[in-house]
């Protein structure tokens, strides 16, 4: 054989490379064709009901002006749906923020135990709702230096998704300190369900966006809750595992440096 039959040409080199980009652009476009999809059916999904609600709110109030319990249990529904709906939006102001490799990072001392009871109390009501009880081990206070939203927004999203596939069953979440010989201190948040656990093949992919263990029958939503967390753990400087059995529930792990001098720069 010639060389030239073992080697490309640049114009075969060119055409690949070509070629490359073209798929690379038709995925590109795949994946926004799918984002709009997702998000016109979600964004348009709550608006229904929360129009409905008000109206009947409205026809309540007007046949029965002294009457109080109705129109308790109509702002409750409404509260409900607003929160979802408001969520949604997260999620997309989310895919704006996190697919930007300079997204920022707002470095500031913030009590990490203070802020996941909070954050505990604030979504209790709606895991008691799903019939779950969430039980919460942390320290009196855990002080460091992290990004405050993303340390909300990683506890909100684990917590949420416990919630959502823990089948009603209890969730433990844990926050302590990881004292290690080799490795720098660092803070470990677990939050573990009972719920409908999570395959091999499917903890590889579940941290991707539009990824989801389950179909949207299923659970609803944009498949894009474990995708932030990763990102923001990253950029946080630390890191995220998952421990899974199907039927049995999951255990999400995550490690922040808590040593100031490892965080990134």
């Amino acid at each position: 054989m010639t060389d030239q039959e073992h080697f490309p040409t640049s114009d075969q080199m060119a055409i690949a490379a070509l070629r490359l980009e073209i798929e690379e652009l038709r995925d590109a476009v795949r994946v926004r064709d799918e984002f709009i999809s997702i998000a016109a059916h979600e964004l348009r999904n709550p608006m229904t009901p929360l129009l409905l609600t008000v109206q009947s709110m409205r026809r309540v109030a007007e046949r029965h002006p002294g009457t109080a319990a109705p129109i308790t249990t109509g702002l409750a529904r409404l509260d409900r749906v607003v929160l979802h709906y408001i969520n949604r939006c997260n999620s997309l102001l989310d895919i704006s923020r996190l697919s930007s490799e300079r997204f920022g990072i707002e470095w500031t001392q913030i009590d990490f135990a203070a802020l996941l009871r909070d954050m505990v109390e604030e979504l209790r009501p709606y895991a008691e709702r799903a019939g779950s009880k969430i039980d919460l081990t942390a320290p009196v206070a855990l002080p460091g230096v992290w990004d405050e939203l993303a340390v909300r927004q990683i506890s909100e999203n684990l917590l949420s998704n416990a919630i959502k596939y823990g089948a009603g069953g209890p969730i433990s979440v844990v926050l302590s300190v990881e004292q290690g010989t080799e490795a720098p201190e660092a803070v470990l948040l677990e939050v573990r369900d009972h719920g409908v656990g999570i395959s091999i093949a499917d903890q590889a992919r579940i941290f991707a966006p539009f990824e989801r263990a389950v179909t949207r029958q299923q659970q609803s939503g944009f498949g894009l809750g474990l995708w932030v967390v990763g990102r923001l753990v990253a950029a946080l400087g630390g890191t995220i595992q998952v421990a899974s059995i199907p039927g049995q529930g999951s255990t999400f792990s995550v490690r922040l440096p808590q040593d100031q001098a490892t965080r990134p720069r």
